[in-house]
């Protein structure tokens, strides 16, 4: 799994480097190549949160393990606008999930609406995808501020410059040039994409190199336990992208991120600052023996009283239906009222009383 999703990350590099040698030497193969490349990239970004997830032993055993600890403190101004992280808490750790996900359908559909010819709209696709990769951008971050103290052993930093080097630096630098060439610095179209091609093709050198230091094959050279498969096999599983679209089904279209789906067996109790112990409390948990264990409340519980549903009953648009007033209905209701006159009796469960049960006998009787 995780040597599937590094392999999936380096691919990138040469990626980058044929999409700007082809737009040099090959604009028509360019054409096609640069759309891929970009498509690509917002891949990567959520390539590189699985691979962190995956190496934490998955998002359940990451909420599992950060229950408990205080929320993550943002810095100003940052706090102005936005409350403290808890990343255990599981409706928080949805939002950053989705907010790194988002980007790659974002980037899919704008560089598709991109080729379209004779599209006006590359102004309000271009602000789009600021925001989008803006979003993911902080949202990566995030998520890996929130768990740099689990992900030490694993050598984090050293990956994250290298997804960030190739995918936010190419980025601002293609738009620092854009703003040249709006500015006239730069005079011409040609000039501009003859420029920063050319600085890709050096600067992709540097990165192969980068990326070699940051995902070293030697971790996975001498370990006899992994098996091996063959080539074919091997690039089938690598970019066969159906766990990608299972984990977005499961992030944007299902409910599996409550806190019922996250529940440890362990009583651990939530910091006093997170938003989440609340939230657990009104979702129905319960803690007794002083902490020490935990329950549930059963989902009837938890739903309203009738009162409180009282106004949408009484204004619901339904047709009115006939009420009958047969014979055999106002009898039947007769039989009901007389037996839930009798002794212990319920009106809503009319329980009658067999008068005949034989009389109790004690234990020494009933063995005699």
């Amino acid at each position: 799994m995780v040597q599937r999703l590094i392999v999936r990350i380096l691919v990138l590099v040469p990626l980058f480097a044929v999409a700007s040698w082809s737009s040099l030497y090959a604009p028509s193969i360019g054409a096609w190549v640069l759309p891929l490349r970009e498509m690509y990239e917002a891949l990567t970004i959520y390539t590189f949160y699985s691979l962190l997830t995956s190496l934490l032993g998955g998002e359940r055993d990451i909420i599992f393990t950060t229950t408990g600890r205080a929320p993550l403190q943002l810095v100003w101004p940052v706090r102005l606008w936005r409350k403290n992280v808890d990343i255990s808490d599981p409706p928080t750790f949805l939002k950053i999930k989705r907010a790194i996900m988002q980007y790659v359908w974002v980037r899919v559909i704008v560089t598709i609406l991109q080729l379209v010819p004779g599209s006006t709209a590359h102004l309000i696709l271009t602000v789009v995808y600021n925001i989008s990769i803006t979003l993911a951008l902080n949202a990566l971050t995030l998520f890996w501020v929130c768990l740099s103290s689990d992900l030490a052993p694993y050598r984090p930093w050293p990956k994250f410059l290298c997804v960030k080097l190739i995918v936010f630096f190419s980025y601002w630098q293609t738009l620092g040039l854009a703003i040249l060439h709006y500015f006239k610095v730069i005079k011409d179209q040609d000039s501009l994409v003859l420029i920063s091609n050319s600085l890709l093709c050096f600067e992709t050198l540097v990165f192969a190199i980068y990326h070699i230091r940051g995902f070293p094959y030697s971790e996975y050279a001498n370990r006899p336990e992994l098996g091996r498969l063959y080539l074919g096999a091997a690039i089938k599983d690598t970019f066969g992208f159906a766990d990608l679209m299972h984990d977005f089904k499961q992030t944007f279209v299902s409910a599996r991120y409550g806190y019922h789906d996250f529940d440890s067996v362990e009583a651990v109790l939530d910091h006093p600052e997170s938003a989440s112990r609340q939230a657990r409390l009104a979702a129905g948990l319960r803690y007794k023996n002083q902490g020490r264990s935990k329950y549930w409340l059963p989902l009837n519980a938890q739903t309203p009283k009738l009162w409180q549903n009282y106004g949408s009953i009484v204004s619901t648009t339904e047709p009115e239906q006939e009420i009958s007033w047969a014979k055999d209905d106002i009898d039947g209701d007769e039989v009901f009222y007389t037996k839930a006159r009798t002794t212990y009796g319920d009106y809503n469960y009319p329980v009658t009383i067999d008068r005949e049960d034989p009389p109790y006998r004690t234990v020494a009787e009933r063995l005699a």
